[in-house]
C-alpha cells in the first residue's frame, strides 16, 4: 500500500491541493444546498418576525453562503498547505 508521502513524490504539490479540494467540494456542495434550501424553509415560518428584511433577500443569502463557503476552503486549504511543508522524502526515511 502506497502511502500519501510516495504519491505527493509522485504527483507534485499542485495535484495534491487539487486532490484536497476535489475530495471536499462536494460535500461543501451538499451542504451548501441542503443549507439553503432549510433557511428558505425557515424564512417562510419566520417571516412575519422579520424586520425591515424582504421575504427572500438575495444579498443576504448569497452573503451567508458565501461566507460559509470561504470558511469551508480555508478549514480544508490550511491543514494542507501546512502539510505541504514536510518534507516527503525525509517522512519516508523515517517510516
Amino acid at each position: 500500500m502506497r502511502s500519501d508521502c510516495e504519491w505527493l513524490l509522485e504527483r507534485g504539490r499542485r495535484t495534491f491541493l487539487r486532490a484536497v479540494l476535489g475530495e471536499y467540494t462536494l460535500p461543501m456542495g451538499v451542504g451548501a444546498t441542503l443549507g439553503g434550501g432549510l433557511a428558505a424553509g425557515a424564512n417562510v415560518v419566520l417571516g412575519a418576525n422579520l424586520i425591515g428584511v424582504a421575504s427572500f433577500d438575495f444579498a443576504a443569502y448569497g452573503a451567508g453562503l458565501l461566507l460559509f463557503v470561504v470558511i469551508a476552503m480555508v478549514a480544508t486549504l490550511a491543514p494542507a498547505r501546512r502539510a505541504l511543508k514536510i518534507n516527503p522524502a525525509i517522512t519516508l526515511r523515517h517510516e
